[in-house]
Parts: C-alpha cells; structure tokens; sequence
C-alpha cells in the first residue's frame, strides 16, 4: 500500500486543508514544518487569519477584499507602534444631560441617562476608519439602573445587575432581548447567602462570567464565577479585605487589594 505523506500533495490541494483548520492548528503546521510555514506565508487568506489572531483580533465579516482587509490590519498595527492618533471628534449626547454610570468595552462606551424615558441602557459604538467600523448608537431597554454590567461583543452578549437585585439579565448587545445560547429565560439568580453591594467588578469570559461579592461586616470578598448559558455556579472564592477587585480570564482568577495588596491567581 503506497502511502501518500501531507506535504508530498499538490500546494492547491494543501491550501485547501489549511483554509478548513482552525488557527492553532495553522499556527502549528507552521511550527513544524517549512513548506507548509511558505504556503501559509504566502497565501492571503490564511496570513490574514494567523496575522489576526497574533495580534488577538478576529473578523466579524465583510464583502471586502482579504487583500484589503490586510492592508487594513497592517495600517492599523502600524498607528499602534508608531501612536498615530484618528481624528478627534465630539458627541452631543454628553451635552447638557445627566448622565449615569459611563463605561467603556473596547470601542463601546455604555451609559444611561435620565432624560431618557424609563430605563435604558445607551449604547454608542466608536467610529474607525482602519478597522471599517461605523459610528453607530443604539438603545436596550432594562428594568433600573444597570449599575454593574459588562459587554462581550464578539458574542454579543451584556450582563448586568440591578440594585437590591439578586438576578443577572443575560441579554443580547444588539436588542436586550434573553440571550438565545441562555437557557434560564435571561436570567441568572444567586444564592440566598451572597450578599451583594454596590460597585461589584464584574467580568465576562468566554461562557462564564465573575463577579465580587463584599461583606463589610465580615471584612472579606467573595468571588463567584457562573456559566452564563445555564446558570450554574462553577466555583467560589473567598479572599480577605472588603475592597478587592480582580482580574478574571482563561479560567483563572486573579483577586487583588486595591491597596497595594498582591494577586494571587486562583484557578477553578
């Protein structure tokens, strides 16, 4: 039996293979072995996929070019290393109102303001002309204050909370509608023994979230960590000191004291 090996195959048919792996497996194949590391190299589409995921990024879709989009990525690495600053603009929104409680989620910013009628979260996305992003501002409705909150886009998911709420509103970025990937109608309650203050940090990773529970009295943080589909608590962590915050990603938990106290990662 004459057995063919992977990289004796015609370059169009390894393009082929490649295009239908993900990146760490690309990353690998160019690790291991220098004709396919020429191929990768020298092939657009795939040098767009390994150059955007070594810079953390991903690509939402467009009907422009892979050629384009290229250029794209390289001209906007390039305004990083050399600082180049996009033009300066201004918003009325923040003229003349009150507003309440302004975050800020990569090129999001989210904040409520009370001239709107009811509740409601405004979102406004930040233009760039490097990365083809259009200004855009939107509404989602919620039942208060969303005081403790935070954005995903890439999934687009916002988790927040209510005062004096035990619940977390698991909802979709785009309409504020139930998540549909969430299986508890929107809705992640807590324990009976968290006790919940305000100003909690708040953390969203991959399928789970994190989030500080204080307890002045006792003089301790909790950290609690849930998986946002189902609603299920995977761990928690009790620190010392009532004014902890944290760092939460790829399933370790880093609390730390606002005053100069050191991490200390725990995983779950």
């Amino acid at each position: 039996m004459t057995v063919t090996k992977l990289v004796s195959l015609p370059t169009e048919l390894l393009v082929n293979i490649l295009e239908y792996c993900d990146t760490p497996a690309i990353v690998a194949c160019i690790l291991t072995c220098s004709r396919l590391k020429y191929i990768v190299d020298h092939t657009s589409t795939l040098r767009y996929v390994v150059d955007l995921a070594a810079n953390g990024m991903y690509d939402r879709g467009s009907n422009v070019s892979i050629a384009h989009r290229q250029q794209r990525l390289e001209a906007y690495l390039t305004a990083w290393r050399d600082l180049s600053w996009s033009e300066s603009g201004s918003s009325s929104d923040f003229t003349g109102r009150s507003w309440h409680g302004l975050h800020v989620f990569g090129n999001i910013l989210a904040y409520q303001s009370e001239k709107l009628p009811g509740y409601a979260l405004t979102l406004q996305r930040l233009p760039s002309k490097l990365r083809a992003v259009n200004s855009e501002r939107w509404c989602i409705e919620t039942p208060s204050w969303a005081f403790q909150l935070d954005i995903d886009d890439a999934q687009d998911l916002c988790i927040y909370r209510i005062p004096q709420s035990p619940e977390f509103h698991i909802v979709t970025l785009s309409s504020g509608l139930a998540h549909p990937s969430n299986t508890t109608q929107g809705l992640v309650t807590l324990d009976d023994d968290v006790t919940l203050v305000q100003h909690n940090d708040l953390r969203i990773h991959r399928e789970s979230f994190a989030f500080v529970a204080h307890d002045s009295d006792k003089y301790r943080s909790t950290v609690f960590v849930f998986d946002w589909k189902h609603g299920e608590r995977l761990a928690r962590v009790v620190s010392s000191g009532s004014d902890l915050w944290m760092i939460y990603s790829h399933n370790a938990i880093f609390p730390y004291n606002a005053i100069g106290s050191s991490i200390l990662p725990r995983r779950f």
